[in-house]
This record gives C-alpha cells, sequence and structure tokens, in this order.
C-alpha cells in the first residue's frame, strides 16, 4: 500500500466519522420511512410477492440493500442492539461516497498525479453537494453512481467482465446506467476489442435477468423486467419535479410532460433534446481515436448523465448527482477559471436539494420565479462550456 492510498483511507475514515455526526441532521423522514416498510417487509415475507402487496418505484437493486439492512437490524435488536433508523438507511449512501471518491481516486491517476488524484478524491470525500444528498437526506443516488464511477474504473483497466457486471447492477438501480453503454461500445471498438462488446452485452442482460428474478411472481421474466423499467419512469409523468432544468426554466415545476408543443408533447422533445447532445458527444468522440481516452470518455460521460438531467422530462432535483460525480473527473485537466464555472453547478444542486427538501415543511422556501430561471439557464450554459471544453480536449489529444 502507497503513502498516497495511506492518506485516502486515513481521510475516508474522518469523513465517515464526519458523517455518522451529521446524519442526525435534515432527514427525509418521509422517504427513510419508506424504505424502511420495504426493508421490514422483504426481511419477513421475502422477495416473491414484494411487487404483488406493496407499492415501490424502485427496481430490484437497492431493495437488496434494504432487505439485507433490515436482516442485520432484527439480528442486532435480539442482541438488545438498537441502530437509530437514521443511520440505518443512510449508511448504504454515505458508504457509497466514500466508494464514490475512492474510484475518483484511481480513474484520474490514468491522467494526472497520485497527489492531484488524492487532493481531488479528499475533496469528493467532503463535498457539500454530495454531503447533502447522502448524508442530510438520505437519498440513494450516490449508490448508483458508485456503479457508473466503478464499472467506468474496470473498463479503462481492461476488466471488461467486471464492468458489465457493476453496470448491470446499476441499472436494477435506476433506469439510466444503461445511456452508459453506447460510450463503453466504442471505447471498447477503439482497443480493438470488437468480440468483446458482445460479451460485455450479454454479461449485463444475464446479471440483469438473475436479479430479477427474486422478484418475479411467477411472470415471464422479460416481461416482468420491462413491466418494472416502464412503472418506475411513469411514476411521476411531469416536466420536472423541482429539478433546475431547460424544463424549470420554461415552465412551472409539476406540469404534465404530455402537453404538446408543434405536434408533439414535452416528454418527446425532452427525448430529442438529450438525443441531440448524446448524438453530439459520440460524433466527438468518432472523429479520432484519441491517446488519451479516459480522459475524453470522463468528459463524454459527464456531459451525458448532465444532459440526461437537464434535458429529459420526470426528472427529480436529485438526479444531478450522477453527471456531477462524473464531472468531478474532469477537474484536472481543465484550467483555475473552468473549474470555478464547473463549480457553480455543485453550488446550484445544493440550493435545489435545499429547495425540494423545504417543500415538505410548514414554512417552505419561497423562490421567486426569476431566480429559478436564472439558476436554470445557467446551468445550460455551464453545460454549453463543458461540451466546448470535450471539443478542445479531443482536438489537443490528437
Amino acid at each position: 500500500m502507497n503513502f498516497y492510498t495511506k492518506i485516502f483511507i486515513g481521510a475516508a475514515i474522518i469523513s465517515f466519522f464526519v458523517k455518522l455526526f451529521l446524519a442526525q441532521f435534515m432527514t427525509s423522514f418521509g422517504d427513510l420511512l419508506t424504505y424502511k416498510a420495504w426493508g421490514v417487509y422483504l426481511a419477513e415475507h421475502g422477495s416473491n410477492s414484494f411487487y404483488s402487496n406493496l407499492w415501490s418505484d424502485y427496481l430490484p437493486g437497492y431493495l437488496y440493500v434494504l432487505w439485507f439492512l433490515s436482516k442485520i437490524s432484527s439480528i442486532l435488536q435480539l442482541q438488545g442492539i438498537l441502530i437509530p433508523d437514521y443511520f440505518l438507511y443512510k449508511l448504504p449512501s454515505m458508504l457509497a461516497d466514500i466508494g464514490n471518491a475512492y474510484f475518483i481516486f484511481k480513474i484520474v491517476q490514468y491522467f494526472t498525479s497520485k497527489r492531484n488524484a488524492l487532493i481531488l478524491s479528499i475533496i469528493a470525500l467532503f463535498n457539500l453537494a454530495f454531503l447533502y444528498n447522502s448524508t442530510f437526506w438520505g437519498q440513494s443516488d450516490s449508490f448508483l453512481t458508485l456503479f457508473l464511477l466503478s464499472s467506468f474504473y474496470y473498463l479503462l483497466s481492461g476488466r471488461y467482465w467486471l464492468s458489465a457486471i457493476l453496470l448491470a447492477f446499476g441499472q436494477t438501480v435506476k433506469p439510466v446506467a444503461v445511456f452508459s453503454i453506447p460510450l463503453y461500445i466504442i471505447y471498447i471498438c477503439f482497443k480493438n476489442r470488437y468480440l468483446t462488446v458482445i460479451n460485455y452485452l450479454l454479461i449485463f442482460a444475464i446479471v440483469i435477468v438473475l436479479l430479477f428474478i427474486p422478484f418475479n411472481n411467477n411472470h415471464n421474466i422479460f416481461q416482468f423486467i420491462i413491466d418494472r423499467h416502464l412503472v418506475t419512469s411513469n411514476q411521476y409523468p411531469y416536466t420536472t419535479l423541482h429539478a433546475l432544468n431547460f424544463w424549470s426554466m420554461l415552465d412551472q415545476f409539476w406540469t404534465s410532460d404530455k402537453l404538446m408543443f408543434l405536434n408533439l408533447d414535452y416528454q418527446k422533445w425532452g427525448y430529442i433534446l438529450f438525443g441531440l447532445v448524446y448524438l453530439l458527444v459520440i460524433s466527438i468522440l468518432l472523429r479520432k481515436k484519441e491517446r488519451n481516452l479516459p480522459v475524453i470518455f470522463s468528459y463524454a460521460l459527464s456531459i451525458c448523465y448532465l444532459a440526461m438531467f437537464l434535458f429529459l422530462t420526470r426528472m427529480h432535483e436529485r438526479h444531478m448527482f450522477y453527471g456531477l460525480g462524473l464531472l468531478m473527473l474532469i477537474t484536472p485537466t481543465i484550467s483555475r477559471f473552468s473549474n470555478l464555472v464547473i463549480s457553480m453547478l455543485y453550488l446550484t444542486y445544493v440550493f435545489s436539494l435545499y429547495y425540494a427538501l423545504s417543500q415538505s415543511n410548514q414554512r417552505p422556501l419561497m423562490v421567486e420565479r426569476i431566480i429559478i430561471e436564472i439558476i436554470s439557464l445557467v446551468s445550460l450554459i455551464i453545460l454549453a462550456y463543458i461540451i466546448v471544453l470535450f471539443y478542445k480536449k479531443n482536438d489537443k489529444n490528437t
């Protein structure tokens, strides 16, 4: 174990105890008690009847975590040990934050020094945007980000089978991990491993099927997987749920995304806008085979997940987390001014989380409409700025 790894472990331990202390504050007990109810049911009745008897818009991936937590909690209670719910159900996200910092530390070493990688990982450990989502609110977005970062790391290290397994786990947590697949395929092809693409997709599909089987109550497994994805995706058919993005700039929150504009509903316009950005990213990637692929694909992934948040409808304010986690990877490759510009996204994310969480309080935060519009517009401008950086970095690495 080298010096920098030892320092990271020390910082991670300190950050864990900081998170442990902060976990008692600002909890969203509505979400926490829902997690607890799901976990208790799974621990007592198993998974086969879960979706038949309980409402849930979650895919099985995170339900396994809640199942495990409830089992552990039951065992400890028999020994007279009681763990506060706010700690128990925030623990996976807090640990995932540490895991995210670790993979940021490992990935950026492909294109910067270990010293810089260590500094960046420590910033990730204590990043207020991540703390607010995981340690305060207790949401699971850091858990998916862990699979996105870890699958990317093992892709870069050539362990494609492990990357496929991890990305499949991510897909069973949130139905957006699949957006990484086309970029991963391009990366593998750049490495002239064309047959590996088939193996990657097979492993990805098989793992998803295996993770869904325990929750399948005598249904056709493939139809069951499709149905659960549709339930999750269609749970909130609105333009935006407090997400400060393209739709919050044009519309009020919680507006139906089935309203029409030029013979297309808002949801389809979201697909088009996101698709255009995605195709732009792919077109930039395909212009040349780059020497520094880890840098270029770090840009590509971060842009795609930021564009997902900013343009697709049905986005929660929390869903910017994935793009922000991936965005940290590019910070060692850009100027101080660019880092300052990008840091504004983390600030707007904290604001949007605070604003959304306050809406369930007796005295919700009141914000002028113009403030929402300005913040949303700034986020879109920053995305355009990152795309320009990506384009220039692509040329520079030729």
